[in-house]
């Protein structure tokens, strides 16, 4: 049976515990474990993204927005979160926004290569 097929499964799992007395003492309980599947990838709403800016474009001011989107129905699959390593550029983790990290002044580069990394909200609700 291939699990990926269901939206979610449900596993109930009988549990049973016991002492070391004699004669040993048991308890019995069922664990319940409702298993959320993750059927899609998010997605870049764009195939690439250009930009053009000044070298003086100031630390912290906004450069562009990135969008990104996730298929699936519910939260927390459908959560999309921006990742960026780079020296000169950061990100917002949870809209997209790219704004400058650091001076681009004198740094003597005619062209920044940014690549982008989206991760799915690993959230754990209690």
């Amino acid at each position: 049976m291939n699990l990926r097929l269901f939206d979610y499964l449900l596993f109930k799992i009988r549990v049973q515990v016991e002492d070391g007395g004699s004669p040993p003492w048991r308890v019995t309980s069922i664990l319940t474990v409702n298993v959320l599947r993750n059927q899609n990838a998010p997605k870049f709403s764009r195939t690439d993204y250009a930009k053009t800016i000044l070298e003086t474009h100031a630390i912290g001011q906004s450069v562009m927005r990135v969008k990104a989107e996730d298929a699936d129905k519910k939260a927390p699959q459908n959560i999309v979160m921006y990742e960026l390593d780079h020296p000169f550029f950061s990100i917002k983790v949870d809209d997209g926004t790219i704004t400058v990290k650091r001076s681009l002044l004198g740094d003597g580069a005619d062209e920044y290569r940014v690549i982008l990394s989206l991760s799915l909200c690993v959230c754990v609700f209690i």
